[in-house]
């Protein structure tokens, strides 16, 4: 993407919504227990454009066990697999896009999920939620899910350790919690913030972890010996974190903090202010860089090492796109940040998760719309090119690991689909 001196314009995205039971319809009438034909909804939304309300009519097939979908009132939908529709919506312009709905619902813990990780090879599922609850979920089936009891505040974020049996937890209680996977033991608590916890990194091969609270600040823990090895302050409260391996385009090479932080080693900094801190991690002499994320409170941050690519999700909806492929000088926070080179919504609902996939950015939202956009690598377009279904408008967050996409949402349930072709 080329770089930009100026604010890019807001691009706005359609987003499509199929009813939550469609799939539930489609078996029924394939095993002959329902009526031979049944509505369903489909509807198109563009902001700044009149809705499109469809109808889908789902009827017995010719041969048993099969179904044919006889669409109308602006719709498009053709069924592509047992849990995968293609909708469009030539109206608003709409593309065929994909829609997914879930292929299992392994799991679901009273209160809600908020946050949500999977571990490296895929087998396990770490999700926190209120009042400090916080479960390990074995995603093959193969045991009972495993209670994570300590924190007494939100579990505001969650993380695997590389070794796939140790989870690290952030907490609105002001601690940060080290758990087995296995048995559910806690050896280690980290306590020195003074307001909520806000998001939680494990960097290199796990002896060091990053936390970033309210109280505006970052802090580097030895898991060893739970000892705060240093900590980065800031003027503005820290919701949202993100880390990764982004070599100094100036060629500056600093003194390391600690041998156990990866050179290079630098943090997206979320603040509650919409601004963005790119910090190092490793060097003793922290610089500091500074984005313009807008004005609304940024709830999510995620980082495209290989193409220098930093996406920042706000409360109003917005998502910001920046480029950090070029040599910049450091600057102070606070500074005027540098603007982003895309910036694209679709709906004001807050954004609560964002991953880098490939070529492609996974979103997740509160209005339980997650969904999945690609990124022009020349032109600086979007579009949206998957969306996931089967949420009755429940915040949700998502993760993507071995070709398959989870969702964490509101409602407490954890879901699985099958991932993009993109």
């Amino acid at each position: 993407m080329p770089p930009s001196s100026s604010p890019a314009p807001v691009t706005l995205l359609p987003r499509v919504t199929v009813q939550d039971s469609f799939f539930d319809v489609v078996q029924e009438i394939k095993g002959g227990l329902n009526q031979a034909a049944e509505d369903t909804w489909v509807s198109v939304y563009q902001e700044g454009s009149s809705t499109v309300h469809g109808r889908v009519r789902i009827l017995e097939g010719d041969q048993q066990g099969e179904v044919e979908l006889a669409a109308r009132d602006g719709v498009e939908v053709e069924l592509v697999g047992p849990a995968e529709l293609r909708v469009s919506c030539p109206a608003l312009k709409v593309p065929p896009t994909p829609v997914g709905f879930p292929v299992a619902t392994p799991f679901t813990l009273r209160g809600g999920l908020d946050c949500l990780d999977i571990s490296p090879n895929g087998a396990l599922a770490v999700v926190g939620g209120k009042d400090g609850a916080a479960r390990v979920v074995d995603l093959k089936g193969s045991r009972r899910p495993l209670d994570l009891t300590g924190h007494v505040g939100d579990v505001r974020d969650v993380a695997f350790f590389p070794s796939n049996e140790v989870v690290l937890t952030a907490s609105s209680d002001m601690s940060i919690r080290v758990f087995s996977a296995i048995d559910g033991s806690n050896p280690r608590t980290l306590t020195g913030h003074t307001k909520a916890v806000t998001a939680i990194a494990i960097l290199g091969v796990g002896r060091v972890v990053a936390s970033a609270s309210l109280d505006g600040s970052i802090k580097l823990w030895t898991v060893g010996t739970a000892e705060c090895l240093s900590t980065i302050r800031f003027t503005q409260p820290i919701n949202s974190l993100a880390v990764a391996t982004l070599p100094d385009p100036n060629g500056v090479e600093a003194e390391l903090l600690s041998p156990d932080i990866p050179p290079n080693l630098v943090a997206l900094v979320g603040h509650l202010n919409g601004s963005i801190s790119v910090v190092s991690l490793s060097n003793k002499e922290p610089t500091i860089r500074s984005l313009d994320g807008g004005s609304s409170p940024l709830y999510a941050i995620a980082v495209d090492a290989e193409r220098r690519l930093v996406a920042a999700g706000s409360r109003d909806g917005t998502i910001a796109i920046f480029d950090l492929s070029s040599s910049t000088p450091s600057a102070t926070e606070g500074a005027q940040g540098e603007p982003p080179i895309l910036t694209f919504k679709r709906s004001s609902s807050t954004i609560l998760s964002l991953s880098f996939v490939s070529s492609t950015l996974l979103v997740g939202s509160a209005d339980g719309l997650p969904f999945r956009v690609a990124l022009g690598s020349d032109d600086g377009s979007v579009r949206v090119v998957e969306e996931f279904a089967g949420l009755d408008c429940d915040p949700a967050v998502v993760k993507e690991r071995d070709g398959f996409v989870w969702v964490a949402a509101g409602d407490g349930k954890l879901r699985k689909y099958h991932g993009t072709r993109e």
